[in-house]
């Protein structure tokens, strides 16, 4: 990669760097929402580092806007998760065949998270000569480059680690979002139907909900819980709090 050094277990770093441009596969698997949000600055890194190569995000449509609006990709796949739909045949074979259209020169698996089997599998599909990522209880013959995931450091610190396999050194820890407008004005009408006034008013959200993932259950508060917390928040008048979920979410 231009201005990257890639220190390789395989032969194939001198078929890379040969190429002028090269394409570059970031798998985010099935991650969330918050999963990409707390990826941001990684991703921007990465970005920075590579204005020159054609960077591809492979994940969910779920929050397609976000991705889009975080300028940090030239092209996408999105593909459509449902629960096991990526073990089933017909689905792999798809996903081989679109991954296989681009010549991956590099993927990036940049998420340090103990769920993501399905990541490593597109790992291998995608045919890429330098494949970087996290390992956990999974085998490092996934990758020619890999880093053990601590659970015990923060998520964004923990994710940023990725960088080193790219010898990236710049790194900005600070999460930001480009939001398009008209997601803003739906957020001003939601406030106003409220009555929230910003300035006036204290704005605190809570997202309390996990999505019932497997293995992240126990990160999720009992909703008790989180009622007793608004109940002390609210104490001062001036507080107003905001809920944050889905339909199926929000009749839990």
């Amino acid at each position: 990669m231009e201005g990257i050094e890639l220190q390789m277990k395989t032969q194939s770093k001198k078929d890379i760097m040969r190429k002028e441009k090269k394409s570059i596969l970031v798998n985010f698997g099935t991650a969330g929402m918050g999963d990409f949000i707390m990826l941001i600055p990684t991703l921007k890194a990465v970005r920075n580092s590579m204005k020159h190569n054609k960077i591809v995000y492979l994940g969910t449509g779920r929050f397609k806007e976000l991705v889009l609006n975080s300028l940090c990709f030239d092209d996408y796949i999105f593909v459509d998760y449902k629960e096991n739909s990526i073990d089933k045949l017909n689905k792999l074979i798809k996903i081989f065949i679109k991954l296989r259209q681009y010549q991956f020169d590099l993927s990036i698996n940049p998420m340090a998270s103990i769920n993501f089997k399905k990541g490593h599998l597109i790992s291998l599909l995608s045919k890429a000569k330098v494949k970087i990522g996290f390992t956990w209880f999974h085998p490092i013959w996934f990758y020619t480059n890999s880093i053990k995931r601590n659970k015990e450091e923060n998520s964004i610190k923990q994710n940023a680690k990725i960088l080193s396999l790219l010898r990236i050194d710049s790194f900005d820890t600070n999460v930001s979002i480009d939001i398009p407008q008209k997601n803003r004005d739906n957020a001003k009408e939601f406030l106003k139907k409220n009555n929230i006034i910003i300035g006036n008013d204290n704005l605190i959200v809570i997202a309390p909900f996990t999505r019932g993932m497997k293995g992240y259950n126990s990160r999720q508060w009992p909703l008790e819980k989180y009622l007793r917390l608004s109940e002390l928040i609210m104490k001062d008048q001036s507080n107003k709090i905001v809920f944050l979920g889905d339909n199926k979410e929000i009749r839990k």
